[in-house]
């Protein structure tokens, strides 16, 4: 009887390991929740709307893609990568039964998700002289970003490379022009305590 259980104990253990191995190792427990099963099916219609939409019948011409949860809620989004000026990366979040386009970003990248407090930072947008830093911040109705606080980087004319420091620095907070320290003390708030996600980190796949 007890070479019985012993044997059970085995197979059973062969089996967990066998369900392990199976699932990669990127993947988090939470991908293959019913939801997060919902979400990727949902926004696959939407990755290849945009597929069309940004390539065309260009069969040779892929689109970067990803599924990552960058508003810590356990259910991946899709970010997107068309790399033109005036859509360089985009987010998709599925929410209560629709897809919604939560964030884009033209001339720049999302550099870093503060996943926990839903705030993403953007680096360095901007052509022409002038760039951005950018701290968007999710509406919770909407499931939609917002530019809650920005810094405006004004560069010397013949300095095309930014290899200099801005001649001129201005900070926003909602639109309103402040002093260095109010926004400094602001956005330490929007990232305080939050669980950190770089963009640089990200896997690229392409579709």
């Amino acid at each position: 009887m007890q070479k019985k259980i012993s044997y059970l104990r085995v197979i059973a253990f062969i089996a967990l390991f066998t369900v392990l191995i199976q699932v990669p190792c990127n993947t988090t427990v939470y991908a293959i929740t019913k939801e997060n099963r919902t979400a990727h099916i949902e926004l696959k219609k939407t990755l290849k709307k945009m597929k069309k939409q940004f390539c065309g019948d260009e069969i040779k011409v892929t689109l970067p893609y990803a599924f990552k949860d960058v508003d810590g809620d356990k259910i991946d989004e899709l970010l997107i990568m068309p790399g033109f000026g005036y859509y360089t990366e985009g987010i998709f979040d599925y929410k209560n039964g629709k897809v919604v386009e939560a964030a884009i970003v033209g001339q720049g990248e999302f550099s870093t998700f503060y996943t926990t407090n839903k705030v993403i930072y953007i680096h360095n947008s901007g052509h022409m002289g002038i760039l951005y830093d950018y701290y968007y911040k999710q509406n919770s109705k909407t499931n939609k970003y917002k530019c809650v606080a920005y810094v405006e980087k004004e560069y010397a004319q013949d300095d095309y490379e930014y290899a200099k420091a801005p001649v001129k620095v201005t900070y926003y907070k909602r639109d309103k022009v402040v002093t260095k320290a109010e926004y400094t003390k602001y956005v330490k708030a929007l990232k305080k305590d939050s669980k950190i996600m770089r963009g640089s980190k990200i896997k690229w796949s392409e579709y």
